[in-house]
């Protein structure tokens, strides 16, 4: 609980900082490392990074799929999400 409280305002400004990246995919601005556009990639990429710096390995499978990796053999933790939004707008 310590810990969450010490380092509580990190989590959420790297949070808001992820958040702020519009990551709606746009195949107009793909590329071979970005294949579903700049918004996705940056969004990966940016991730990926704050995980590294954690001290977490990464993996970037070409802006397809990117994962971080901690601990070892059967002590290790895995955390599933996307970080892709739809557009804005109305329902």
């Amino acid at each position: 609980m310590d810990y969450l409280k010490k380092y509580h305002d990190d989590m959420v400004k790297e949070l808001q900082n992820i958040v702020k990246i519009k990551s709606v995919e746009d195949y107009a601005t793909a590329s071979d490392n970005r294949p579903f556009g700049n918004g996705p990639g940056e969004v990966l990429e940016y991730t990926l990074s704050l995980c590294e710096k954690l001290g977490m390995k990464t993996t970037n499978l070409d802006g397809y799929v990117g994962f971080a990796e901690v601990g070892e053999g059967k002590d290790m933790i895995a955390l599933l999400s996307h970080l892709d939004v739809v557009p804005e707008g109305d329902l």
